[in-house]
């Protein structure tokens, strides 16, 4: 079985004309299945971008949300319109509500969205401000106070990223093990990557102003405690979010993948061998 995997496609930044010659030219006649681990695209234009790729792949699309996928909506009501999609087309998989999904006899896959938890880096002293902070839902406070050297509005958008964080980590902490009592393989998919090690720009680990909001280390911790427990079986990460490619194995049994990206010009991370 071949799954080919793309993230970060972000495929709202292309005109219509642009996207009749880009997504037919990420189809890969040789791939089984498709994964694609966040930022398709923003929440009032996701379903019809999967859509799309579900009818031009013509194969089962496995895929997980990005905070770009929440841009102009709310976790609930973006998740409940791909509750809604999936029924109506099968072929497309959410994995943060699908559970486990076998691919061969050794090997499932599993996922979960991710969010960055502010628990690398320095938070307190960065002054990044997230387009997330302003346009999903969840981060609106009754203030109409937006200023981002307000500690009290500053972290209470930290309050909500650990949260979502930690809603994640919850998730594939359950997956894992399940699926590791029955299969020696285990693939998860994941938007942030939940090292700071896998946290790269231009080659290099992030600065630490902005690794709070490029990070998981809940979901970190949740991946070392199973391979620990695990030793004989392989856990592999696919993720994206910081559009800086890039591996990291903290351990011999675990390892992260982080895909590379550029807006605007879409493209196949890997087409990986199962």
């Amino acid at each position: 079985m071949r799954l080919a995997w793309l993230t970060d496609i972000h495929l709202n930044f292309l005109s219509p004309q642009e996207l009749d010659v880009v997504i037919p030219a990420l189809r890969r006649r040789e791939a089984d299945v498709y994964l694609v681990t966040g930022d398709i695209g923003e929440a009032d234009s996701l379903s019809d971008y999967l859509e799309r790729l579900a009818q031009e792949f013509d194969k089962p699309v496995y895929y997980v949300l990005g905070n770009h996928d929440y841009y102009r909506g709310s976790i609930e009501s973006v998740r409940e319109k791909m509750l809604q999609l999936s029924l109506r087309l099968p072929a497309l998989c959410f994995l943060t509500q699908a559970g486990i999904q076998k691919l061969t006899d050794s090997t499932c896959l599993i996922g979960h969205d991710g969010w960055p938890d502010g628990r690398f880096g320095d938070f307190e002293n960065s002054q990044v401000l997230l387009n997330d902070f302003l346009l999903i839902r969840d981060f609106r406070r009754p203030s109409s106070n937006l200023n981002r050297l307000d500690p009290e509005v500053k972290y209470y958008w930290l309050s909500v990223m650990q949260r979502l964080a930690d809603e994640s980590a919850r998730s594939i902490d359950r997956l894992l093990k399940h699926a590791l009592a029955e299969y020696p393989k285990v693939l998860v998919a994941t938007h942030v990557p939940p090292f700071r090690e896998a946290s790269l720009f231009n080659g290099k680990i992030s600065h630490d102003h902005f690794q709070p909001f490029f990070a998981s280390r809940v979901m970190g911790e949740i991946l070392l405690s199973h391979a620990d427990a695990n030793p004989n079986a392989a856990i592999t990460v696919y993720c994206g979010h910081t559009h800086g490619a890039g591996e990291f194995s903290p351990m011999p049994n675990l390892r992260v993948v982080v895909g590379g990206a550029e807006y605007g010009r879409p493209e196949v991370q890997r087409l990986i061998e199962i």
